[in-house]
């Protein structure tokens, strides 16, 4: 279940107001297919809410600071991230290149942060293509003299049989105007260029012309040294400098826009815990890790929930599979309102709601036994802030160590909902759970 881009495209689907309650529904059929309609929820007796929910056919809901993992829903922070998500607005605001070239600016953007609002042409793509191909890059890192015609008929056999062959027919059949190699623009030539570059900077002194100046070609040297740092504040110092502003100015100002992220930061969080509130849910009911965690050491109970059975469309919109990963999720740019850098404030929109609900949908992977989907509630919309009627429960599931006290509670349980009760059994052989229905 780590489908980021499918689950961030649904989401902002789900949260658009322009999409009708209708076609909502029939996003949320496709989820339902994804774990079969039917999730999993475990309890363990002492937990007060447990009969509580099974009996009144609702489920609880946690605020995301109770959670017992510290990382759960927790927004980490570094400068470094912070300063990739403000890139693009810092360089339009804090540095100075306009004298030197009105497109410099689009192009570092793009190279720093993979945000452009240049317009490459078919042009541009086949430069950039042809640039990079072994055979041109071969000849002129290596700076020795070839034969052109023996040159061409290697760059056409890869275009057209080669790896690059699907990217070259992509370029050549897209949409838009024949191919015009005289009208490259020259945001486009900065692109294609300073991208080979950076993989192999001795590219420089074979891509300018010989009438370009010593001084234009330190410049550039001077560009792509520092766009080939790995460490961001080092960048944005070294563009400064080049840009010509006080490198020591922008430490202070960086250091500024540190404090000022940690106190939006912890804003978020608070504004998070008053608005969320989790429902977790499993696709399976016998995972023994999961009855060791949540059922109490396999004392307690699993209940079966059908979504396919579900008629409340806000809970099933608001139910999606955790995603699973290494690395701690970003700080996303739109929860900030950066129009001014001296005072970052906390961004009010709806357009922030996929971008809120991907931060708690993020664990970590070494939790991806767990196979959780959760209901994101909103705590206003909730009874009391932390309850919701959802009278789907179609089968109950007894620990293996639980008493004979308990099951009886059970037992009783199920006869009024009419569920099929199951207990689970330590196997003699085997380190897996049977299953008995009673």
């Amino acid at each position: 279940m780590n489908d980021t881009i499918g689950l961030k495209s649904n989401l902002c689907r789900l949260f658009d107001e322009s999409v009708t309650n209708e076609e909502k529904f029939y996003l949320t059929l496709s989820k339902l297919k994804q774990f079969g309609g039917k999730l999993y929820k475990y309890y363990f007796f002492e937990d007060e809410w447990s009969l509580k929910n099974l009996g009144g056919d609702v489920i609880h809901f946690s605020k995301p600071q109770s959670f017992n993992d510290p990382f759960d829903c927790f927004l980490g922070f570094s400068i470094s991230k912070a300063l990739e998500m403000l890139l693009p607005t810092f360089i339009d605001k804090k540095l100075n290149f306009s004298s030197k070239d009105p497109k410099i600016k689009e192009i570092i953007k793009y190279l720093l942060s993979g945000q452009s609002t240049v317009d490459e042409s078919k042009e541009a793509k086949l430069l950039s293509l042809v640039i990079n191909l072994p055979c041109v890059r071969d000849a002129l890192s290596k700076g020795e003299a070839y034969d052109p015609k023996n040159l061409q008929i290697k760059i056409m056999n890869e275009l057209l049989t080669g790896e690059s062959a699907k990217d070259f027919f992509d370029i050549i059949q897209s949409n838009g105007s024949n191919i015009d190699l005289t009208s490259i623009p020259n945001s486009a030539i900065y692109l294609t260029i300073i991208k080979p570059l950076l993989k192999q900077p001795n590219l420089i002194n074979y891509l300018f012309p010989k009438e370009v100046s010593e001084q234009k070609k330190f410049e550039a040297q001077k560009l792509i040294d520092i766009l080939a740092k790995e460490n961001i504040v080092d960048k944005i110092k070294g563009l400064a400098e080049l840009s010509g502003q006080d490198s020591k100015k922008i430490d202070k100002e960086l250091h500024d826009i540190d404090a000022n992220l940690k106190l939006v930061l912890r804003d978020i969080k608070e504004g998070i815990n008053k608005s969320f509130a989790i429902s977790c849910f499993s696709e399976t009911p016998d995972n023994v890790l999961m009855w060791s965690h949540y059922g109490n050491k396999h004392t307690g109970f699993c209940v079966e929930y059908d979504f396919n059975k579900c008629k409340d469309l806000d809970a099933l919109i608001r139910l999606f599979p955790v995603q699973y990963s290494e690395n701690r999720p970003s700080i996303p740019a739109s929860l900030f309102d950066l129009d001014d850098l001296k005072n970052i404030k906390v961004a009010v929109s709806n357009k922030c709601i996929p971008d809120l609900m991907m931060l708690l949908l993020s664990k970590s992977d070494v939790w991806q036994y767990e196979k959780e989907w959760r209901i994101i509630g909103d705590q206003a919309h909730l009874i009391d802030g932390h309850i919701q009627y959802l009278p789907i429960v179609s089968g109950i599931y007894a620990g293996a160590n639980i008493s004979d006290e308990n099951l009886s509670k059970l037992i009783c349980i199920a006869k009024d909902k009419k569920a099929k009760l199951h207990k689970y059994s330590l196997d003699n052989d085997k380190y897996k759970l049977n299953l008995e229905q009673i």
